[in-house]
């Protein structure tokens, strides 16, 4: 893993900065992962941390695929990962969804100096849009590119290049935030510089290698941010 340091600094620093939402943005991901784990064992399963984490970032054929190598053919995961968006979605509409720490903090910084920012997810649009708006960010964001928006997912560099061309920004000028590897590898798909802020899972010798850096949180990334754009 390279070394973060409040001394590194992005040079030339990014004309833009295009941000992840789940798991990086949002605490999506665990609130995902509670409602999987409450609709699994109301089906005899045990849903671990561990075996979640390896579905972070993957489609949904992937992820179901996944379950099935896991607990058995007799697994319907298309039925449970129904029960689980319900369980999940009425929970955070009731009570909403966290922010990560220093999610606010960043956003507000890129707008007081200036720098263009966007979110790239593959979350749908209806579902995007109202997690948005029961976090809180909504008012904050004015370019965002869902899933349903780019003809292919993450890891292929779709949803990044959309954000880059609706920020008129070109990609080499383009600074991807990403939390998941399968992000990660479609910001470098993409031709951008990469910071990687690991949620569910650490990342591997692999992909530290190819980013920038990897970094906690994105309190460490607003230090960064300090750093370059001074």
């Amino acid at each position: 893993m390279k070394d973060f340091s409040i001394k590194k600094k992005l040079i030339p620093p990014p004309k833009a900065v295009i941000f992840d939402m789940d798991g990086l943005l949002i605490d999506s991901e665990k609130c995902s992962f509670e409602a999987w784990k409450i609709v699994a064992a109301r089906h005899g399963y045990e849903m671990t941390r561990e075996i979640f984490a390896n579905v972070v970032g993957t489609s949904l054929e992937e992820t179901h695929a996944f379950f099935k190598r896991v607990f058995g053919s007799d697994f319907n995961a298309e039925e449970l990962r129904r029960e689980k968006d319900k369980l999940f979605e009425s929970t955070f509409i009731e009570k909403g969804l966290p922010v990560k720490a220093g999610a606010m903090e960043c956003l507000e910084l890129l707008n007081k100096i200036k720098v263009l920012w966007a979110i790239a997810t593959t979350t749908k649009r209806q579902a995007g849009m109202l997690r948005l708006k029961h976090s809180g960010l909504a008012p904050l964001v004015s370019t965002i590119v869902y899933g349903d928006e780019v003809p292919h997912r993450k890891p292929e560099p779709d949803l990044f290049l959309e954000a880059a061309r609706r920020l008129n920004i070109l990609p080499t000028d383009c600074l991807v935030v990403e939390d998941s590897e399968t992000g990660a590898m479609a910001g470098i798909n993409a031709g951008m510089r990469v910071i990687l802020i690991p949620d569910m899972r650490p990342a591997s010798p692999d992909i530290s290698a190819r980013v920038f850096c990897v970094i906690k949180d994105l309190r460490e990334l607003i230090q960064l941010f300090w750093g370059s754009f001074e």
